[in-house]
């Protein structure tokens, strides 16, 4: 086992295929669809990276991952995006310190890659 990651992504279609393509790379895998449920059933420590989508309904993923900041001030994440363009990333790594920001779409092989890194980076 690689690794324990929590993805949270309200596009059951493409938080499926990450799950499925980073359990085939040997990491344990959770998914939620609901960034409320996400944030109420988180657990400190539980998990080595959080990928979270940055559009989702009711709270953004920036905001979902502020709040579970304030439980797990050591949580590694990574932010999906549709647009990763420099100007953008940059105004949300004023807001979260050492994220990493993925332009949807991904390959696995590429998201694999990211994900080892950021997990070897603690």
């Amino acid at each position: 086992m690689q690794g324990r990651i929590l993805v949270v992504d309200d596009e059951k279609d493409v938080a499926t295929i990450v799950q499925i393509g980073l359990s085939k790379a040997g990491f344990a895998v959770k998914v939620e669809y609901d960034p409320i449920e996400a944030y109420r059933k988180f657990r400190p420590n539980d998990y080595d990276l959080v990928i979270l989508d940055v559009r989702m309904p009711d709270i953004s993923g920036i905001e979902l991952y502020q709040r579970l900041y304030e439980m797990d001030n050591k949580l590694k994440v990574c932010f999906f995006s549709a647009s990763a363009a420099p100007e953008v990333t940059a105004k949300y790594r004023k807001l979260v310190n050492d994220a990493c920001f993925v332009e949807k779409p991904v390959s696995i092989t590429k998201l694999v890659q990211i994900v080892k890194s950021q997990i070897m980076a603690r």
